[in-house]
């Protein structure tokens, strides 16, 4: 796979994670928080997240700011990261499908909150919030 074919690959994952974040994102503003748990911490968290994530790998897209790291990548590390891209893409979906009305982009705890028994929900610890 070429790079521009990767960027292309990257940039239509972006807009998907956006395709379903958003309505959960919606749909939990509308829903009362009874405690969150959002810190100073949690917001340097998302702020690096956002910016590693999104800021970066646009500025790499749409300039030539850092023309000088870029090198010829094999074909198989594009498909790599296609492969990877889309098991995130079906994870996050089943995720934030199985969370319903307890999706929240930080910690935090909804009227009429329910703990979920999804498979992939599990292991997840919310011993810290249950303990207060």
């Amino acid at each position: 796979m070429s790079s521009t074919s990767a960027m292309w690959v990257w940039l239509v994952g972006l807009v998907l994670w956006y395709a379903i974040r958003h309505p959960y994102h919606r749909r939990a503003r509308k829903i009362a928080t009874t405690r969150t748990e959002r810190d100073i911490e949690e917001r340097l968290l998302l702020g690096l997240t956002v910016l590693t994530l999104l800021v970066l790998p646009l500025l790499h897209a749409g300039s030539d700011v850092f023309a000088a790291f870029d090198y010829a990548a094999p074909a198989w590390q594009g498909w790599a990261g296609a492969a990877v891209m889309i098991s995130f893409l079906v994870l996050f979906q089943r995720s934030h499908a199985d969370l319903g009305r307890n999706w929240s982009v930080t910690l935090e705890i909804r009227e009429q909150h329910a703990r979920v028994h999804a498979m992939r929900h599990q292991r997840m610890l919310f011993t810290d919030l249950e303990r207060d």
